[in-house]
This record gives structure tokens, sequence and C-alpha cells, in this order.
């Protein structure tokens, strides 16, 4: 029997509350106030930090009074709940925290970095050192990332907002250490520094395209064969319309968010949970001749076949071009990123009764690629293992077991 490794727990936001999914897709709920959001993950897997809101408390700022809310953690067994930092107001910007944007850890786990509204012109940087338990003051800025590879692994990438001696202003990233003092100037554009500076950028890159799938369509996937579509971004808002299964529509989603936009052919619009939605894709999702860039087509031709026709062919169940599609290696950079909005409309339009049964007929190694390709080239706000559980309970049975 093939041996999978268990992927590695999630954490999201569900009506106000945070949940900890496990690798093989259990969730657990460790939060019950129903103001909760943004929960982070820590480097260890072990702690968890997120938001909670303060509802009708203000705290003024240069950008006028902002919503008002806690940082907290607790441990990913959901005990040790801790406010690690509350809201305050002060004269001083640098001393005001209204709420908290771009949360991420260190490296090592040990600091919570953060951004508050603070500047009329930017935001301000904090840190939180979990292991004295105080929180202080970095600089001014936005746009904060925590560099995770390569040289400057650790490093804080920030985007600041600063002013030329002889007038006016200009917004460049900056380089700084953990501690707050500054490297130097990244430019007006962080891309190529990430290009030179992670090694990891490629595989980083690649896990990203999961969010690549710009235009959505979607239809129901509710044992009940049918979903309520509401007026708000809660399981209690109003019901506005009962979708039905079979009922294709568009939906968008919010970054953070598990719930969707959708908006119905006769042009009705609310808001749906996206637990409740299955991708919906049809032939003419497919690429046509042409279509493709060279990047990809050469990688293809490489391994031995043309790419448009085999995923046409793939598509249509056809066994031989869904072994050549699917076992694709070697495509990185735009190659990488086409096919990854190929892939997702071919399995689905391939099914999860054929793609099991063909999945069945290949060896262990080439499952575990399948595996790989399918959990990487996904698209926001579906946890891959999750949907897949979910949507396509025979194909994950086989490539998910424990």
């Amino acid at each position: 029997m093939i041996q999978f490794a268990s992927a590695a727990p999630t954490v999201e936001a569900n009506g106000g509350n945070i949940f900890v999914r496990s690798g093989e897709g259990e969730a657990k709920r460790l939060t019950t106030s129903g103001r909760d959001s943004a929960p982070v993950l820590s480097p260890d897997g072990r702690w968890i930090v997120f938001v909670r809101a303060l509802p009708g408390k203000k705290i003024g700022t240069g950008i006028g009074d902002i919503d008002a809310a806690e940082l907290w953690q607790i441990s990913a067994s959901g005990k040790e709940p801790t406010l690690l930092a509350a809201p305050r107001e002060a004269e001083n910007m640098q001393n005001v925290i209204a709420n908290f944007q771009d949360v991420q850890f260190s490296s090592d786990g040990r600091y919570v970095f953060f951004v508050t509204p603070a500047y009329a012109t930017t935001g301000a940087v904090h840190v939180y050192d979990t292991t004295n338990r105080k929180e202080r003051f970095l600089m001014a800025g936005g746009g904060l990332e925590v560099i995770r590879s390569g040289e400057y692994r650790g490093c804080l990438l920030v985007g600041q907002h600063r002013y030329f001696v002889g007038g006016g202003s200009y917004d460049w990233f900056w380089l700084f250490r953990p501690d707050g003092k500054e490297i130097g100037p990244v430019g007006e554009d962080a891309t190529n520094f990430k290009e030179l500076y992670y090694p990891d950028e490629k595989k980083l890159k690649r896990s990203e395209n999961r969010h690549t799938l710009v235009a959505k369509r979607g239809m129901i996937d509710d044992p009940d064969g049918f979903t309520n579509l509401r007026a708000g971004k809660s399981a209690d808002a109003n019901v506005i319309a009962k979708v039905k299964a079979g009922v294709t529509f568009n939906f968008e989603v919010e970054s953070g968010s598990q719930w969707c936009k959708v908006t119905l052919d006769s042009g009705q619009s609310g808001w749906m949970h996206a637990s409740r939605i299955r991708l919906a894709f049809d032939e003419k999702d497919l690429p046509q001749e042409g279509d493709t860039g060279e990047e990809i087509s050469a990688v293809a031709r490489k391994s031995g076949f043309d790419y448009v026709p085999v995923a046409r062919a793939a598509a249509q169940g056809d066994v031989n071009a869904m072994k050549q599609f699917f076992g694709l290696t070697g495509a990185d950079g735009g190659a990488a990123e086409e096919h990854s909005t190929v892939v997702p409309i071919v399995f689905h339009l391939v099914g999860d009764e054929r793609f099991a049964a063909f999945l069945r007929l290949q060896p262990n190694d080439y499952q575990l690629a399948v595996r790989e390709t399918l959990t990487d080239f996904f698209v926001t706000p579906f946890e891959p293992i999750t949907y897949l559980r979910r949507a396509f309970p025979k194909t994950a049975a086989l490539l998910f077991r424990r």
C-alpha cells in the first residue's frame, strides 16, 4: 500500500471563529467569540495568532477614527488563549494601536510583526516578543513581508513613504533587520529583489499559482440539493434566494475571507460560503491552438507531446493523454503559470469517477506527482485537500490515504 506523508495543518476563520484543520482535512474550532479573523500559524505549527474585533470601539489615527481590534494567541490544541496586544490611543502616532494588518511570525516564531493604521500617509510597523510579552514600535511603513528564505531570511521588507530634501515625496521598499535597523533601499518595485535573493522564489511562485484563476464559475456543492444566497457575509444574514444544484454562477473572492460574492445569471447577487461552492468549467474554457505561450509548448514538446491537443483529449477522458498531461514535469516561470490555469479545468472536466479509475492504474511515484500537482495548482479560497475530499472524494481517498 502506498504511504503518503501528512500535509501540514492549516488555519482559517469561519463565522467569526478560528479553526485549525489537520493535514487530513479535519477541522477543530478553537474560538467561539464570533469576532475573530485573520489567523496565522506559527512556523512550528504550535501557535495561532488572530485578530479579534471590538464592535463599537474606535481609535483615533492620522487618517481618522479606525475600528478597534485586539491581537490574540492560542495554542493549536485550543488551550492558553492569550491577549497579546490591545488597542490604545496616544498623541504620538508611534504609540497608537488601532487594529492589526499584515500579521506575521518571525522565522523562528519568537516575534509577531504587524502593521497598524497610524500616520496620514502610512501605517506603523510594530513587533511583539512572545518570550517577554513586550510590544514596541519599529518603523513607519506598510506592506510588511517577513523574508522566509535566502541571504536575508528573517529580515523585513517594508514599503515606506519618504520625502526628498528639496520637496516632494516617494514610495519605495526598504529592507530592515528584525530589530528595526535599516539595511538599505530595495526600490519602487520589490520584484527584482525577490528574484535575486529568494532562492526558493520559483517554488513560492508555483505555490502562489493557486490564486491565478481569475474568472471563476461555480455551482453549489450541498447535500441538501440547494444553497441559500444571503444578503451579507454571515450565516445569520437574510436569505435572498435559493440556488439549486446544477445552476452555475459567477463568484468573486475577497482576500482573507471564506465568503464569496455570487452573481447569478439573472443578475441577482449575494453571498455564499466557499464550502458550498464547487468550481465549474466547460469545454470553452480549454485552450485552443494558438492560445498557449511558447514556454509551456516547449516544455510539453520535451516530454514528447503537443500541449493543446493533449490537454483537450485528457479533458475527454483519454487515458494516454491524461497520463501525459498530469505527468508533465519541468514547468517553471511562465510555463508553470500557464499550466496552473489549465490543470483545474482539465481535472474538473474529467470528473471524480474517471480520474479515480485512471489513478488506480498508475504506479506509486506517478500518484505522488499527481498529488503534488493538484495541491499546488489550486485557487483561492479553497484549501486543496479539503476541497478535493469534498468535491472529488474517490480521487482524494487514493491521494490522501492515512
